[in-house]
């Protein structure tokens, strides 16, 4: 037979594939699903996916018509362990499963994030944005604003550490006719004696706001500027430019179109990539825990830093 006439058997075109993403993350989530859509289109196969955190179908659900999302019926807890299972119908044994997350130490905390799941689903890596659903109503306020989340799930290890650093970024974004609101969960978050609560001088917009309204609210901003966190990668996926303040991780490792990366690479930097992090103790330094150099990576980023990575936005964004 003529190779020009043979076709690649595709073994699971028109099969059901379950897609399971393993992880209760809002950015992790964001940053996996594309390539979940991807996988559908490349293979012709019907695909049932299944996310830790039921919430986040509403973000996809409209724009993803083709895929069925399963609700909160397939997961189970044991609350004894603290665990989170998957409760697959019998015929799921029957076809094909993908299991999209990563455990803390291994290689998948070498390539970037999104890399993840295209290694995991087969796919070639390219940064994929998310299509999300949200409500796009008024702005919140009248004039021009920024959004800024100082917050993180990552326990201190995520947060940036220098003293007073937002208060100081507020007043100059404040001094170029920028409105500033913070949009973090809650105002305040502490870890282990550390204390952290949103700057004084931003306008508070924090609160259990749902996932479309949020996304609302940084789609009409003119940029966001936050940590590596699940708000980072929604603004992203509204289209919004991103300055993000970071030392835990690599540069390369979060989304880079229309993002510019606040980092400084002459202090240590990039613990998570080299390091099994304990989970029950995120506020632990792991190079420098104890010593005056604890956190370095983040409180050594000065606000002057994140004035230049501002006036980079102004020029070549907006």
């Amino acid at each position: 037979m003529s190779s020009k006439n043979y076709k690649t058997f595709n073994p699971i075109k028109d099969k059901v594939v379950y897609v399971t993403l393993n992880t209760r993350a809002l950015g992790d989530t964001l940053a996996w699903f594309p390539y979940v859509e991807e996988f559908r289109i490349k293979h012709g196969c019907f695909v049932r996916c299944l996310f830790k955190n039921t919430e986040y179908i509403n973000l996809f659900k409209d724009n993803y018509p083709s895929i069925e999302f399963l609700d909160k019926e397939y997961i189970g807890e044991n609350k004894e362990d603290n665990l989170t299972y998957f409760k697959l119908p019998l015929e799921a044994h029957n076809s094909v499963a993908y299991n999209i997350g990563f455990n803390w130490d291994d290689i998948r905390k070498k390539i970037p994030l999104q890399k993840v799941a295209s290694d995991i689903l087969g796919l070639p890596y390219q940064e994929r944005i998310p299509r999300i659903v949200y409500n796009r109503i008024e702005p919140p306020v009248v004039d021009k604003y920024v959004c800024i989340a100082v917050h993180s799930t990552g326990g201190q290890l995520k947060y940036w550490n220098y003293p007073k650093g937002w208060e100081i970024i507020v007043r100059y974004l404040r001094h170029k006719g920028y409105k500033v609101l913070a949009i973090d969960l809650n105002e305040e978050q502490n870890y282990d004696g550390y204390e952290n609560i949103i700057p004084s001088n931003a306008m508070n917009r924090t609160g259990r706001i749902p996932l479309k309204v949020r996304a609302s609210d940084l789609y009409n901003c003119s940029f966001f500027i936050g940590t590596g966190s699940g708000l980072a990668w929604l603004a992203w996926a509204v289209g919004k430019p991103v300055i993000m303040i970071h030392g835990m991780t690599e540069d390369w490792y979060e989304f880079q179109d229309k993002c510019i990366h606040v980092q400084n690479k002459e202090v240590c930097h990039g613990c998570w990539h080299n390091h099994k992090l304990d989970l029950r103790d995120w506020s632990a330094c792991p190079e420098h825990r104890a010593t005056e150099r604890m956190f370095e990576c983040t409180k050594k980023i000065t606000p002057p830093m994140v004035f230049k990575a501002i006036d980079k936005v102004e020029k070549e964004y907006l």
